[in-house]
């Protein structure tokens, strides 16, 4: 079982280090350049260039053995957990927060207290299913990307199917639940709880190296896009969201969020590109290796950023 954990948050960035090893590539291009906004597109068709080469063939070999581990990746939605969100609706995403453990001098344990560094093991949630549903989908999207086998393309769009998209398994595009805590603010969620998902931006230009694919389907991608456009929405009217604008108490991801959200970026429309304001600076998460490796090339990788351009 996929747990955010921080060994498998390191075996996630150990697959970004790869890709960030291929984005060192040069020469002609003649390979299709992706619409990717973390990493540079023209890097990518060089590289995809030479990917048989000598100094590219260990990278594409461990990218490949990651992709077909993901491809016996059994399906997980959020209907899945046995945790309920305050709101009853199974659809609603609910984490709770790791370090909280019941008050053993109350009959219910409520409200909860905080263990400092103390993991709470049964703080069983959506959150580790979204944290391999991404990780899955951001490999496959690469490894179709470097290979042009639909094979990883298909079964990407099945977990985005099962978890963004499919009626009976859909997640709800809100974070309202999110590092709840037992007994504490009616169990609704924390602004701290958007960290959750900080690897929608990997997940977002892995959609995008899959542009090609027959596949991940028109209809798949136009339902990924109806999705993050009600989730900036909730973003942007959201009381949870306003709090990860606010707070001073935010861990880096938190704050990075609540610097560009401060901008107040206009949504785009599905009817005509519109302009929005870039701000350059380094907003990756801090286990995110790509932070240091990205000085040059001037791409936000803000969360609300990276899925505003995304739909543009």
């Amino acid at each position: 079982m996929f747990k955010l954990t921080d060994k498998n948050m390191k075996k996630s960035a150990k697959l970004w280090m790869v890709i960030l090893f291929l984005f060192t590539g040069a020469g002609r291009v003649t390979a299709q350049i992706p619409s990717t906004r973390i990493y540079d597109g023209k890097k990518l068709a060089k590289v995809k260039a030479r990917m048989e080469s000598k100094e590219y063939a260990s990278a594409i070999t461990k990218l490949m053995n990651e992709a077909d581990k993901a491809l016996k990746s059994k399906p997980v939605s959020v209907m899945d957990k046995t945790m309920v969100a305050g709101s009853g609706d199974k659809h609603d995403y609910v984490s709770m927060g790791p370090y909280w453990w019941p008050d053993p001098t109350k009959p219910d344990g409520l409200p909860y207290i905080r263990k400092d560094g103390v993991r709470n093991p049964n703080a069983t949630s959506d959150c580790t299913n979204i944290g391999k549903t991404i990780n899955d989908i951001s490999t496959l999207g690469i490894a179709y990307y470097f290979s042009g086998n639909e094979k990883y393309a298909a079964k990407a769009a099945e977990l985005t199917r099962i978890w963004f998209l499919n009626p009976e398994t859909r997640m709800n595009p809100n974070m309202n639940y999110a590092q709840m805590i037992p007994g504490h603010n009616e169990n609704k969620g924390r602004g701290f709880g958007m960290i959750d998902v900080y690897a929608f931006i990997n997940l977002l230009d892995a959609v995008e190296m899959m542009n090609t694919s027959t596949d991940f389907t028109i209809a798949d991608r136009s339902g990924l896009k109806d999705w993050f456009t009600d989730y900036l929405e909730w973003i942007r009217t959201s009381p949870v969201a306003d709090e990860a604008r606010t707070s001073e108490n935010m861990e880096y991801l938190s704050t990075c969020n609540k610097r560009y959200m401060r901008s107040s970026p206009e949504i785009p429309s599905w009817h005509g590109r519109q302009s929005v304001s870039l701000q350059s600076y380094d907003c990756s998460h801090k286990s995110n290796p790509t932070a240091d490796s990205l000085e040059n090339w001037s791409a936000p990788t803000d969360l609300v950023t990276q899925t505003t351009i995304w739909l543009l």
